[in-house]
């Protein structure tokens, strides 16, 4: 053993390698060299010397290693975790977090929820309840992805986030599963899937029911296939509210079965921040509520440019 250390702390050793790019031991480095070079001055005799590298290697890892791991577990400061208004629910919020790390989950869907209810003055305990609520989504959304057993990665999870926002809607589980194992069977596809679940999301998010989303979503698929779809999802969002259910009616008849092509339909239009819900009172509406300006704005600040204009 002690040739062992012997040679591992000898010059050229894999661990110089290991004290280069590991940051605790780039910090460590700073001060134990210098400590060293003058303990050598002091010892000369060289079966010593190795001693003499072991043991302040010992007592700096040993000082630096307490402060790096409550680093490690202390939260980021630019993190919403860190604000001291969570104090008393950050550590449930973390325990979720862990959760949904250990199981491959999108932590940062949950860091955003949080960031959400801080930026509208929630209460703390509300906070807790949504975002315990979102990981009870998350749980159920990767299941139903898991029983799809569809081939090819998905590493920006956007099948996951559409079953998320279908929940979040209001979707029950059972028949969105059941919508979600249809499309897969008849199409393999797991962007098929993707466009099935937004549109039950974006459906339910123009104030149509759950069970009226998922059976004209069921049906415009069944009908026409994918671009049913797209056809649903266009029709919402150009439709005034009060002509949306006989607009959405004829598309699923196949009066209007084309949709928009790919690359010209605005598939998410809230692909950033936490899955769309009511946890914090927010009304429903994705093109208007979250990354997209209201028309009447649009128009209001064209105005003021123009009377600002010299």
């Amino acid at each position: 053993m002690q040739a062992g250390v012997r040679l591992a702390l000898r010059r050229g050793a894999p661990v110089t390698k290991l004290t280069r790019s590991v940051p605790m031991f780039r910090t460590c480095r700073r001060w134990v060299y210098p400590v060293e070079a003058a303990l050598r001055t002091l010892v000369t005799e060289p079966k010593l010397i190795d001693w003499v590298r072991l043991w302040v290697w010992m007592v700096g890892l040993g000082l630096l290693a307490p402060a790096a791991f409550a680093g490690a577990q202390a939260p980021d400061a630019e993190s919403p975790m860190a604000d001291t208004r969570l104090s008393d629910i950050r550590p449930a919020l973390e325990r979720i977090q862990a959760q949904a790390e250990a199981q491959g989950l999108p932590t940062a869907w949950l860091q955003d929820k949080v960031a959400e209810g801080l930026a509208k003055h929630a209460e703390p305990a509300r906070i807790a309840q949504a975002v315990a609520a979102l990981f009870e989504r998350m749980q159920l959304a990767n299941r139903m992805e898991q029983e799809l057993r569809l081939r090819g990665a998905d590493p920006t999870r956007t099948l996951l986030r559409s079953f998320v926002d279908a929940l979040s809607a209001g979707a029950e589980s059972a028949p969105l599963a059941q919508l979600a194992r249809d499309v897969a069977d008849a199409t393999h596809s797991r962007d098929a899937v993707r466009r099935a679940a937004l549109t039950v999301a974006e459906l339910e998010e123009h104030a149509i029911e759950p069970a009226l989303a998922l059976s004209m979503s069921a049906a415009a698929f069944r009908r026409s296939g994918v671009p049913g779809l797209n056809a649903l999802r266009s029709a919402a969002r150009r439709t005034p509210p009060g002509e949306l259910q006989a607009a959405l009616r004829r598309v699923t008849a196949g009066e209007r079965a084309h949709g928009p092509g790919p690359g010209h339909e605005n598939e998410s239009a809230h692909p950033g921040g936490p899955p769309h819900d009511d946890s914090f009172g927010q009304s429903h509406g994705r093109g208007l509520g979250r990354g997209a300006a209201r028309p009447s704005a649009i128009l209001g600040a064209s105005c003021l440019w123009r009377i600002a204009r010299p």
